[in-house]
């Protein structure tokens, strides 16, 4: 009786670990990948060159880049001020960057980074600010920054009010990279001096965390900089193969990086070429491509010479 509970045990356990390879197989990055047909812009859009493949991500974000987008295009006496949370690399910098390039040129935009710049660089930008008529975008990066410093704060938090003159038309978006989330980084910026009276002037409804990239984000970042590489060449790329989609979804770098390898890659093409290939990904003879494929061989066989149209 023991040798026959032992034996369903193990057929048990046996059937359980195949359900579970294939439910990894299913779900994994290779199917991910191999259900993706099309990563053209006009389908990913949000705004500018800033694109996401999540649609709820895409109408989220739309609907923040409306909001945003409002005061600057038709003036209104309240304050105009947003809180933006999101993990390193998400591209919240960017977001912000591409919502002031589709406003257009009647709509400056002036971008302060606390972590980069001095007290004195800071001091500077806010007195071009006073000089500005126009209506104006303002990107406050790394607002989380300084944390040991008090200028910071008691730098900006009186501009926040800028909008409410009725000779000026101002949207500030504040922008960090708190661990926690938003909830997190408004009880950082509490706890700063000045932070109470910073947070105060961002109503609760105007503070929004800009969703993590999914698998598929980071395939439309390197299709879209594809493009964008090929265009300084005045070359037209229509396909990226499938097995170079999962090399980028797999590979976890940050937008910029993916940036950095769709130029590389599209650097290597020919003039007449019109796919970039998983081998365009790397320099001739890299061995780094031979040892990813041995160590993905079930990603080879499904994705090789398979082609992702953009």
């Amino acid at each position: 009786m023991n040798e026959e509970h032992e034996l369903v045990r193990r057929l048990r356990d046996e059937i359980l670990r195949s359900f579970n390879e294939v439910l990894v197989e299913e779900n994994g990055p290779e199917k991910s990948v191999e259900n993706i047909s099309s990563l053209r812009k006009a389908e990913l859009q949000v705004v500018g060159d800033y694109n996401r493949f999540d649609p709820k991500a895409r109408v989220e974000l739309l609907g923040w880049v409306r909001a945003i987008e409002a005061p600057l295009r038709a003036k209104t006496v309240v304050r105009e001020n947003f809180l933006i949370c999101s993990g390193s690399g998400s591209g919240k910098s960017f977001f912000v960057e591409q919502v002031g390039s589709d406003l257009g040129p009647r709509v400056k935009f002036l971008r302060l980074n606390l972590a980069k710049q001095s007290e004195e660089e800071v001091s500077r930008a806010l007195a071009r600010l006073d000089r500005l008529r126009e209506p104006t975008l303002v990107l406050v990066d790394e607002i989380d920054a300084r944390t040991g410093e008090a200028w910071p704060y008691e730098r900006i938090f009186s501009y926040l009010d800028g909008n409410l003159l009725p000779t000026r038309q101002r949207v500030f978006v504040l922008a960090g990279s708190c661990q926690g989330g938003i909830r997190a980084m408004v009880d950082l910026i509490i706890s700063r001096p000045k932070g109470p009276d910073l947070l105060d002037r961002i109503p609760d409804d105007r503070r929004f965390e800009i969703p993590a990239l999914c698998r598929e984000d980071r395939a439309a970042i390197f299709a879209t900089n594809v493009g964008k590489a090929a265009a300084t060449r005045r070359m037209r790329i229509s396909q990226i193969e499938k097995l170079a989609v999962y090399y980028v979804v797999v590979s976890e770098n940050s937008s910029r990086q993916l940036r950095d390898l769709a130029y590389s890659a599209v650097s290597r093409l020919k003039a007449a070429d019109d796919r970039v290939c998983f081998d365009d990904l790397f320099r001739r003879g890299e061995q780094s491509s031979h040892t990813f494929c041995s160590a993905h061989q079930l990603a080879v066989e499904r994705l090789a010479n398979r082609w992702v149209e953009i």
